[in-house]
């Protein structure tokens, strides 16, 4: 299993000090550098030598997915550009959250915003497929989104969109957060194909002495897991005694039930 660290691409050097295997960083970011700056970026990441294997963050308020302001020729033509240039910079994995972007009103209606929304996964497994990488959907808890809270309903969803190019993410602080349970993963766990990890409750840095993560690598053997592993957690100074005190409780994680 590999272990990265989500953050801007500003905190990469530091990632790579630390000794994490990858880094993921924000799509949408990334999307509206300027073409110099993109330039600039991928010489960085090229010089480094730490992978950039994901990206989340992807979609920025101009490109909402449900709604009565969706336009999916923007979509589309923003979705070539922002993959095209993580594949550049080697990414493998892109997250469709953008939890806000998905949202819906009452009146606006759950099954006309998940027809928007599958015809968007659609898209984003197709461009994706195209640029030599993979998307997956992250169900994320209710107080981020009113649409696909759930691994379960993610895993409905995905099997809906069926493109092959758009799986499943599964993100223990959201899963923790609504208290799923973990029935959901284990029933869905043949479409997983990344995932995100943080303290259970605080969403920030793993303490050493930690035990609250052991149910969620535990469900992960179950399933036969093959993927990567990313923390993503809102993590306070001292920020670099921090990453790597979280670095060394996951590596302890994963040795302990086998990855």
């Amino acid at each position: 299993m590999k272990i990265g660290f989500s953050g801007s691409l500003n905190k990469i050097e530091l990632a790579k000090e630390i000794g994490y295997d990858y880094y993921e960083t924000g799509v949408s970011s990334i999307a509206a550098l300027s073409d110099e700056e993109f330039a600039e970026a991928e010489k960085k990441v090229s010089a480094l030598g730490l992978p950039l294997l994901a990206g989340n963050g992807t979609f920025p308020k101009s490109v909402p997915l449900a709604g009565p302001e969706v336009d999916i020729g923007n979509t589309e033509r923003y979705l070539h550009r922002a993959l095209g240039r993580m594949a550049a910079l080697g990414c493998k994995t892109v997250v469709l959250g953008s939890g806000r972007r998905r949202e819906y009103t009452e009146e606006f209606g759950r099954e006309k915003a998940l027809r928007q929304l599958s015809l968007a996964a659609t898209l984003m497994g197709e461009i994706a497929e195209e640029n030599g990488m993979i998307a997956v959907m992250e169900p994320l808890c209710r107080k981020e989104t009113n649409l696909i809270n759930t691994v379960a309903e993610g895993g409905e969803f995905v099997e809906s969109v069926a493109c092959p190019g758009f799986m499943l993410l599964a993100d223990y602080y959201h899963m923790t957060a609504d208290d799923e349970g973990l029935e959901g993963l284990k029933k869905f766990g043949h479409l997983i194909r990344h995932a995100h990890i943080a303290e259970p409750g605080s969403r920030e840095w793993i303490p050493a002495d930690s035990e609250a993560c052991a149910p969620f690598f535990a469900a992960l053997s179950q399933i036969g897991y093959a993927g990567d592993l990313t923390l993503e957690c809102l993590t306070p100074e001292p920020y670099a005694e921090k990453c790597a005190e979280s670095l060394a409780a996951l590596r302890n994680f994963a040795k302990k039930y086998g990855f």
